[in-house]
């Protein structure tokens, strides 16, 4: 199943649906049946509903210009919930998004910069209100800093990349003191994380 949200996107625009799209073509195709909204999250239920404009499959992050704006116009909070994601906030320069999952653990991501540009998603995990990680993502590669934590909340690993290729690692004792830093030849290789 493809993951919320996902559009149809041809010469810069894009081709999405809303609650109410889904709602309009149920209720003339479908009379009397409940919806089910995970037929109609992904690309499958554009096409079905809105026809194929031959466009690219495009979902998740960076997120269209005109689908942040739907968003934040509460136009697919029904779509948005079956995707796992709760407490939403959304500005011109930011997307603040949660995800609660089955494991407990939440997930938050931060898309800092303009949705349509070179837009950049910094992510947080959390596990019993403690987090287990931060990193930042920039055109869908690893970018900037990345840090994991020990339970008790001292940094573990803190690694700089730069394109999807990291730069320097630093790996800490569970109190907080420094064990080794370097490049990745220096500090080994099972410290690198993969995207």
């Amino acid at each position: 199943m493809c993951d919320f949200p996902s559009w149809l996107e041809k010469d810069g625009e894009a081709l999405f649906l809303t609650d109410d799209d889904i709602i309009a073509w149920h209720e003339t195709n479908r009379q009397g049946q409940s919806i089910n909204w995970h037929d109609f999250v992904g690309h499958s239920g554009i096409i079905k509903i809105l026809g194929d404009n031959g466009g690219e499959h495009k979902e998740l992050f960076p997120i269209h210009p005109d689908i942040a704006k739907a968003i934040r116009e509460g136009k697919m909070d029904k779509m948005m919930r079956l995707g796992g994601w709760a407490n939403l906030n959304l500005d011109n320069d930011t997307v603040l998004l949660e995800q609660f999952r089955h494991d407990e653990a939440t997930i938050r991501l931060r898309m800092i910069g303009d949705p349509s540009q070179e837009a950049q998603v910094e992510r947080f995990r959390y596990r019993s209100n403690r987090l287990e990680y931060h990193f930042h993502v920039k055109n869908n590669k690893l970018h900037g800093l990345h840090e994991e934590f020990y339970f008790s909340g001292e940094i573990k690993i803190r690694r700089n990349y730069e394109n999807g290729s990291i730069v320097f690692v630093e790996v800490f004792y569970p109190d907080g003191t420094l064990e080794k830093s370097g490049t990745i030849e220096e500090v080994g290789t099972q410290y690198l994380y993969w995207l």
